[in-house]
């Protein structure tokens, strides 16, 4: 065979082309169709997916995320929240407020019941006296002549008394002596009447009427002296009442402490008049007690009505920092005091002395005054070995039963537990023990009963802001639900 020149290829068929017809139509079911040019549909095709060929990814990354949204949703709702757990414990509940209060004693005013000159101070401020100490002595040289001129006096109607006393004993004899001559002379007459057969007129009557002005003039006599005698007698008694006022007044002349303490202030000087009417309201001396100290101070309305006769009090003042003193309410006045944007009451403490007395004065030297301020803690009720739940237990338990937030507890569980716990309030009221210092109250928590978190009614006492005290419902160790970790799903379940 011999060599024949390379024919180069060429871009297009040697053949004619074929021609694609415009319609079809199925043999079986005899349906007419159009048929589109193939390198017109090719082309097309090719043009739309070089212009869209983002469009795929894009899609499957959004249906993906669509998938995971609703899955994790799904997820979300079903899945429940992680608790955090507090135990059912022992221990004390104390109530108490703070407030502040001003130290202040019994003071007690000595002053001359008489006026004179002061002759003689015997004490100094902060001396301690006891009841009957002398403190201050005034000039007695006058009362003194008083007392003097007034047993004189005493003396001389002393003396008056009993003469009148011997005078009126006299008389009383002589009358005595006379009634008697004058009756056995009516006797004598009245027998002589009888005797003579024709006897003078009213001759028996005579005798009479002679012996009558005899018991007559008898009793004027007696009569006489004993004015005489009485006079006598209210002149010596008078004269013993004015003794015994210049003895008193030289008495009173020496000032005595009235009750025992420590001088607080002497507002007088020796060579000064003092005493008797006071021209101002301050006792010439001041004794405090300082073994009845009491402290001054307010209660806010908010708390006044938790305030009982007898509460313990516990309180600090600057000058002992380490020491706690003790006392106890003594009253609350009953009429507030407006302060501001609230009504103040006025209360009264008194200081227990033995905690004033143990390591103060006896140990260092110093006491507690009268003026110190005092920082107060006012214990309104202490229950001990009480059983004991966070607040937060109760505060969930009610977060928890409503299905917006939940689905631990439903509606009618929760609904359940209370009216149970009510029937529980009822028989604590009625087993005769008193619980209403307790204020008791119905309640419900989320507490774990045999493996499951269930709607647990309980009675609820007093509470300190962080624990409540269960009456009744809960055993000690048991677990309550507080409330739920901060994670995404209870986030997202939320919302």
């Amino acid at each position: 065979m011999g060599d024949s020149p390379h024919i180069p290829f060429t871009d297009g068929p040697s053949v004619a082309e074929t021609t694609m017809p415009d319609s079809y139509v199925d043999p079986v079911t005899e349906t007419g169709y159009s048929v589109t040019s193939m390198d017109g549909f090719r082309g097309f095709n090719r043009l739309f997916w070089e212009r869209r060929r983002w469009l795929i990814p894009v899609l499957s990354v959004v249906l993906l995320a669509l998938i995971l949204f609703t899955t994790f949703a799904i997820i979300v709702r079903s899945r429940q929240p992680y608790l955090t757990v507090g135990v059912v414990t022992q221990g004390n509940m104390v109530l108490s407020f703070q407030t502040t209060g001003t130290l202040r004693s019994a003071v007690y005013g000595a002053d001359f019941a008489v006026t004179g000159t002061v002759a003689q101070i015997n004490v100094t401020v902060g001396q301690q006296v006891a009841q009957g100490d002398t403190l201050a002595q005034l000039n007695t040289t006058l009362l003194q002549d008083a007392v003097t001129q007034a047993q004189v006096a005493v003396d001389g109607a002393s003396a008056a008394l009993s003469s009148a006393q011997t005078h009126q004993d006299k008389v009383q004899t002589s009358a005595n002596a006379m009634t008697d001559s004058a009756y056995t002379t009516e006797q004598a007459a009245i027998a002589q009447c009888n005797r003579i057969s024709t006897p003078p007129p009213n001759c028996v009557a005579q005798a009479r009427s002679q012996y009558a002005a005899a018991l007559a003039s008898a009793d004027s006599m007696n009569a006489q002296a004993q004015q005489q005698t009485d006079t006598a007698q209210a002149q010596y008694n008078s004269a013993k009442a004015a003794l015994q006022g210049a003895q008193d007044n030289l008495a009173a002349a020496t000032l005595k402490a009235p009750h025992g303490g420590t001088i607080a202030a002497i507002n007088g000087v020796v060579g000064q008049t003092s005493g008797g009417a006071k021209s101002s309201a301050a006792s010439f001396i001041q004794i405090a007690d300082l073994n009845a100290l009491q402290i001054s101070a307010t209660v806010n309305e908010s708390q006044v009505g938790v305030v009982l006769p007898q509460d313990a009090v516990r309180f600090t003042v600057p000058s002992f920092k380490n020491r706690v003193f003790s006392g106890s309410v003594s009253g609350v006045s009953p009429f507030g005091q407006a302060s501001h944007d609230a009504v103040l009451y006025p209360m009264t403490v008194d200081v227990d002395g033995q905690s004033v007395n143990t390591g103060t004065a006896k140990t260092t030297g110093q006491a507690l005054l009268p003026g110190m301020t005092a920082k107060m803690t006012v214990l309104t009720a202490q229950r001990f070995a009480v059983k004991l739940i966070p607040n937060s237990a109760v505060a969930y338990a009610h977060y928890a039963a409503d299905s917006k937030h939940s689905t631990l507890i439903s509606k009618a569980a929760a609904t359940k537990a209370l009216a149970e716990a009510r029937q529980m309030l009822t028989q604590l009221q009625n087993s005769g023990t008193d619980y209403s210092q307790d204020n008791p109250a119905p309640a419900y928590v989320l507490a774990l009963v045999k493996g499951r978190w269930t709607a647990q009614p309980v009675v609820l006492g007093l509470t300190d802001g962080r624990h409540y005290e269960v009456l009744a419902g809960l055993n000690l160790g048991q677990k309550v639900a507080t409330g739920e970790q901060l994670n995404w799903f209870t986030i997202l379940r939320n919302q």
